[in-house]
């Protein structure tokens, strides 16, 4: 059996409630609308998972529009990182890792990242287990471009 090595390099936690929107970039411009709503399944100052419908490429840029109860939305660039395959779910979890914070057109602002510490430290105490749901039972995880 294989043996799991973590890899993130930021805390996870999870926000009840939350969801995200998201489409892709390309060059920095989209061609479509953002998707519908999506379960925020955990996130972190360096990326965040989704559950989705669509199956992604990996490396794939995107923008994310992370809604939390009560929050103003938040906006962010990521890169799919991995893509996870639930046994008998129509559903695919995405593994998104953000881009760089800094100044610029292709930097993630720093006002974002300010605001992810701030909900670091408004939910990560609260007690809640990461995956310790669905996300636990994925039957197999793609790190490979299809």
């Amino acid at each position: 059996m294989a043996k799991f090595i973590e890899k993130r390099r930021c805390h996870r936690f999870e926000i009840p409630e939350a969801q995200v929107k998201y489409k892709k970039v390309w060059l920095g411009f989209s061609l479509r609308d953002f998707s519908d709503y999506r379960s925020l399944e955990n996130i972190s100052k360096g990326g965040l998972a989704f559950w989705c419908e669509e199956k992604l490429r990996l490396g794939t840029k995107i923008l994310v529009q992370i809604h939390t109860p009560g929050e103003d939305v938040l906006e962010l660039v990521g890169r799919v990182r991995w893509q996870g395959f639930p046994a008998g779910k129509l559903y695919t979890v995405v593994g998104a890792e953000f881009m760089p914070f800094g100044e610029g057109k292709k930097w993630n602002s720093f006002e974002a990242l300010e605001a992810l510490k701030r909900l670091e430290e408004q939910y990560s105490d609260q007690g809640v287990e990461v995956n310790k749901g669905p996300m636990r039972k994925i039957a197999h995880v793609s790190r490979e471009i299809f």
